[in-house]
């Protein structure tokens, strides 16, 4: 916070506070959406293995695509950048639980993950 109130003085801008509130909802749901992956995979097979395989397909793209993701965002408007992004994970997100109610494939499960964390790469 600091003795003169920066903080303060930056919280009385609506939209970093609008901002500020959406990255920690946004926070939480990465977090809770990581813990659902890993107890969901953990649930179904009981195997470490599975679950490591399963949080790789989670974090590779991210290593693998970053650059692309960057190109992606600097080329196109960045709301819109965002807007698709969100929305294909939200597509991703919808199949996985799918997957979850129907007990569906594990494996197709992981690559859903994957393709989640692909389509992520552009909104980091």
């Amino acid at each position: 916070m600091g003795p003169d109130g920066a903080l303060r003085r930056v919280l009385r801008v609506p939209e970093l506070r609008l901002l500020f509130g959406a990255s920690f909802v946004s926070l939480i749901g990465t977090w809770s959406y990581s813990v659902a992956v890993t107890a969901f995979v953990f649930e179904r097979t009981h195997s470490y293995t599975i679950v490591g395989i399963a949080s790789l397909a989670r974090y590779v793209p991210g290593i693998l695509f970053s650059a692309y993701g960057g190109v992606l965002a600097e080329r196109f408007e960045r709301v819109r950048v965002l807007i698709v992004s969100n929305l294909c994970s939200m597509v991703c997100q919808l199949g996985l639980t799918v997957i979850a109610i129907a007990s569906g494939s594990i494996w197709l499960a992981i690559v859903i993950v994957g393709l989640t964390a692909t389509t992520e790469v552009p909104y980091g």
